[in-house]
């Protein structure tokens, strides 16, 4: 049975099979190629390497025909070790892929070798006491969760599902800080949600050096660029039992001020909230047209307040269901809502912003749709940060409208970011950059993905 993955680049390409190229092995590589460890198979090369790029229509002609000269697959840490060195000795470049849900990370821009880390995947160390657990990097999310929620503990933030494959831990704090529970525990790197992190130098003999929660900005969402994680710590908070809820509004100020409140109402426990803008849902056949969404996820023992705040906002639930945990999350759930809304049109470009405030974030949507008219879908998630609850948006706009909406972010001193473009803040760049010359020297990680300094990155 094909992958969503495979099947979209079938259609992609317009063709059952893509012309490859063989490569020649050094004497090396035979070795590790009979022990099964690599492959140069070009078909296997290229499918394996994919994500979900296919997702983002701006990076399908970048990324369609990039492939690796092989393929690793590592099932513990001294064969990562042995790749790790081999790419080190031939100078080739790496890049991680953990179970391939995220936009383009795991495709390489210069060949070299990625390295498939979803078999070192060992899940131990739970500390019923303290509320902690390790978990090795091809650990995927819901395994993690599996361990630690029937014990009367979760993880404190944690990324949803896509297409019913679940993120690895070490592809989750690779890609994004922030996550379904940002509301209450704000970054990944922040309020000690993480207690350490092992990582994997990049030289000829490799080592695992750990690192504490406060030397962890330059690892966290860097792209495997600076460092390769092979395990980490996590501090977990005790589980809770959640109602999902998607609510409905006629206005959207009050879709958005119901859900500012809700994160600060001291009786309500939130894990999730996300606004989405009425025109975003319009051929949603089963949600009702022209209103502003609300989807949240809160503890059963706060719904009663959901409900007489909503009433207050002029609100009406939609749907509520108990959340029950499922490997797979195949139930009607606020992650899944998340999926289906995340891209409305096959030709759309997804935006991210991570503004300063919520009432700029009204206020440049309401100067955009006056000048636009509707055509600029929003799903606005609140999340907690060093200055209070703030909001991260995922806005999805046709490419043609890219300026404008640039410009009016400028204008309000927000910074937009392109989901084809990794565009760090000068800080983190700092932090990335730092991190890549204690642990990779040589430049070897996921090169082209985060640059140094005033350069561009894919």
């Amino acid at each position: 049975m094909l992958s969503s993955t495979k099947k979209r680049l079938l259609k992609i390409n317009k063709r059952k099979r893509v012309r490859f190229s063989h490569t020649t092995p050094s004497d090396m590589e035979t070795t590790f190629l009979k022990l099964g460890l690599l492959t140069n198979d070009p078909e296997k090369c290229y499918y394996d390497c994919k994500d979900k790029f296919w997702r983002i229509p701006q990076l399908v002609p970048l990324l369609k025909n990039q492939n690796p000269t092989y393929m690793a697959y590592p099932e513990n840490l001294n064969e990562l070790l042995q790749v790790v060195s081999l790419c080190y000795k031939q100078g080739y470049h790496i890049t991680l892929r953990g179970s391939g849900t995220g936009y383009g990370g795991s495709i390489p821009l210069h060949k070299g070798i990625v390295i498939d880390m979803s078999r070192i995947n060992t899940i131990n160390d739970f500390d019923s006491e303290k509320g902690t657990i390790s978990a090795q990097s091809g650990a995927n999310i819901s395994n993690i969760r599996m361990n630690t929620i029937n014990k009367g503990w979760d993880m404190r933030i944690w990324a949803h599902n896509i297409d019913d494959i679940s993120p690895t831990i070490g592809g989750f704090l690779s890609a994004s800080p922030y996550g379904i529970g940002s509301i209450q525990y704000g970054k990944n790197n922040l309020y000690g949600n993480i207690a350490n992190i092992d990582i994997m130098t990049v030289e000829e003999n490799p080592k695992i050096l750990t690192l504490e929660s406060n030397d962890l900005g330059g690892i966290i969402g860097s792209y495997g660029t600076s460092a390769i994680i092979t395990s980490v710590k996590l501090n977990l908070t005790p589980s809770n039992s959640w109602r999902e809820m998607i609510l409905t509004f006629q206005d959207e100020n009050d879709a958005i001020d119901f859900g500012e409140i809700v994160t600060q109402y001291p009786s309500v426990d939130t894990r999730e909230i996300c606004y989405i803008a009425p025109h975003t849902i319009k051929r949603k056949k089963s949600l009702p047209k022209d209103k502003a969404l609300v989807l949240l996820s809160v503890a059963a023992n706060s719904a009663d307040s959901i409900y007489d705040i909503c009433e207050k906002y002029k609100g009406e639930i939609f749907e509520a269901t108990n959340y029950v945990f499922e490997e797979e999350e195949k139930h009607y759930s606020l992650s899944h809502w998340l999926g289906i809304l995340m891209y409305r049109e096959k030709y759309s470009t997804p935006f991210f912003v991570e503004y300063s405030s919520i009432e700029n974030m009204k206020r440049i949507c309401k100067d955009y749709q006056q000048k636009q008219g509707s055509s600029l879908s929003i799903q606005y998630h609140f999340v907690n940060s060093n200055d209070g609850i703030k909001g991260v948006a995922l806005l999805v706009d046709s490419e043609q409208n890219y300026e404008y909406l640039r410009e009016i972010h400028l204008v309000h001193n927000e910074k937009l970011n392109r989901f084809d473009a990794i565009d760090p803040s000068p800080n983190d760049l700092i932090l990335f950059q730092e991190s890549k010359n204690r642990f990779d020297i040589h430049n070897l990680l996921n090169p082209g993905k985060v640059l140094t300094l005033g350069s561009k990155c894919i």
